[in-house]
């Protein structure tokens, strides 16, 4: 733990301060530029459009 930051500081009561998880992720390919704005991402890998379960798309 961070000398600066303690636990005892991390707690607030009985509550703790919530703690991020981040999965590393391979640096693999990415979109040209025009492709990423339309799809809203950089990267392939992150782009995971929305599937309407009325429409089947």
């Amino acid at each position: 733990m961070n000398k600066m930051y303690p636990v005892a500081n991390m707690m607030m009561g009985k509550w703790q301060l919530g703690r991020p998880y981040i999965i590393n992720q391979p640096f693999t390919t990415t979109y040209p530029l025009e492709e990423a704005l339309k799809r809203g991402t950089l990267f392939p890998d992150l782009y995971k459009p929305y599937i309407s379960p009325e429409k089947g798309r």
